[in-house]
């Protein structure tokens, strides 16, 4: 009888898991009424995307995958600029911080990042602030340049550290990159596999838009090329965890191809061919 009545209990504490078309009606009504708020549009980073597909909403997550030296953080770098407003957790794991700032700066001032470190070295940055302050980039992005975030890390950022700093949650999150984030597994597929699937948990429990870069396989010692839907590094889970999954393919020095390998709701297969513009 006892563990009856403590299953019961249990049942009753989950009662609101469950709900009726008219309380998903209402919800949907809310949500509608606030979307443009929190949502991110693909427009404001580039404007042929915008066309095609349309904004992210929290709980959704993206993957951007491509090979070494493609641009994949200069991407997400430049994604986070663009949605200013929204509040942005830039979570850098494979630059450090300074690098990160310096190529943040680039971005916002459009110089190089070389140009970037030579201004600053010649003045006294400390007694010269009012004329470094037009290299500082919007405040609407913060960035955690741990080294090392774990699958229960990022739930914690997102809802306690954040907020306690800030007083308020992120709108979008960006992970830069998923073969570095600490997983469970003894081998790096079960690690990354684990990873994509706890961001797919953490996009929706917490209410955040997450977009994330993850690196390509190689067949030996080849470049990989042709960038698809199963390219990304260790793990079949990432492409089945995102939502949007972008391949990155750099054309030449100063060009990047965009191809959009997947969306749920749609735009996929879309392809863009832009300017990149990325360090040094």
């Amino acid at each position: 009888m006892g563990t009856g009545k403590t299953e019961m209990g249990r049942g009753e504490k989950m009662t609101h898991l469950i709900k009726t078309m008219g309380e998903l009606h209402a919800d949907y009504i809310a949500y509608t009424a606030t979307v443009d708020e929190v949502c991110f549009d693909w427009g404001k980073w580039m404007p042929a995307l915008g066309e095609k597909m349309r904004p992210m909403v929290p709980g959704e997550l993206a993957f951007f995958i491509g090979d070494t030296g493609t641009g994949k953080t200069a991407v997400l770098q430049s994604i986070a600029m663009a949605a200013n407003p929204l509040e942005v957790l830039f979570c850098e794991m494979e630059l450090p911080g300074t690098l990160c700032f310096e190529r943040f700066a680039a971005i916002h001032t459009g110089i190089s990042c070389k140009q970037v470190e030579q201004d600053y070295r010649q003045s006294d940055a400390r007694s010269d602030l009012e004329r470094l302050e037009p290299y500082k980039p919007p405040h609407h992005i913060k960035v955690c340049d741990s080294a090392r975030i774990d699958e229960n890390d990022l739930p914690m950022l997102i809802e306690d550290t954040f907020p306690s700093k800030f007083g308020y949650k992120p709108c979008l999150v960006m992970v830069d990159y998923i073969g570095l984030m600490s997983s469970k597994g003894s081998k790096p597929y079960e690690r990354v596999a684990r990873a994509a699937q706890e961001l797919k948990r953490v996009a929706k429990a917490t209410n955040t838009i997450i977009m994330c870069a993850s690196q390509v396989h190689r067949m030996g010692e080849h470049k990989a090329e042709n960038v698809g839907l199963h390219s990304a590094k260790n793990a079949g889970e990432i492409e089945e965890s995102a939502g949007i999954m972008f391949g990155l393919e750099r054309e030449e020095d100063d060009t990047l191809l965009v191809k959009c390998l997947k969306s749920t709701k749609d735009g996929g297969g879309h392809n863009v061919l832009c300017h990149f513009d990325g360090p040094p």
